[in-house]
């Protein structure tokens, strides 16, 4: 079977071939991954030192220098809840000079003793 020879020959020699591209296509994708891996931990190496330097220049122009005297006076913001006061601490606390402490909730809770004192006629009359 003389025709059935150059068939397996050319089938031999597909697969070498076939064989032989997918090895060439597995290296050029290893170099490509390698060389974009490479690229951008450069870049973020580069762009961190920049980051770095720009803040050391920032933090030499303008040194904070914080007052913690006990001469400072002491502001109280009251109101009943959901009248905006979170929203004003919230908005006051943005400046770098003014420090905020957290919600006591105090006037709810006069409310509710007063509401319980009514109740009673002894807490009441007192």
């Amino acid at each position: 079977m003389p025709w059935l020879r150059p068939s397996r020959r050319f089938l031999s020699n597909m697969s070498t071939r076939t064989h032989r591209f997918f090895v060439f296509c597995i290296m050029i994708t290893i170099v490509a991954i390698s060389l974009f891996l490479f690229q951008n931990a450069h870049s973020f190496i580069s762009q961190e030192q920049i980051c770095d330097s720009k803040l050391n220049e920032i933090k030499k122009l303008r040194p904070i220098h914080h007052d913690v005297s006990s001469i400072k006076p002491i502001i109280f913001i009251g109101g009943m809840p959901r009248s905006g006061t979170t929203l004003m601490r919230a908005i006051i606390d943005s400046h770098p000079q003014v420090r905020c402490g957290e919600e006591t909730r105090v006037i709810p809770r006069i409310l509710s003793m007063r509401t319980s004192w009514e109740k009673s006629t002894i807490e009441w009359n007192r």
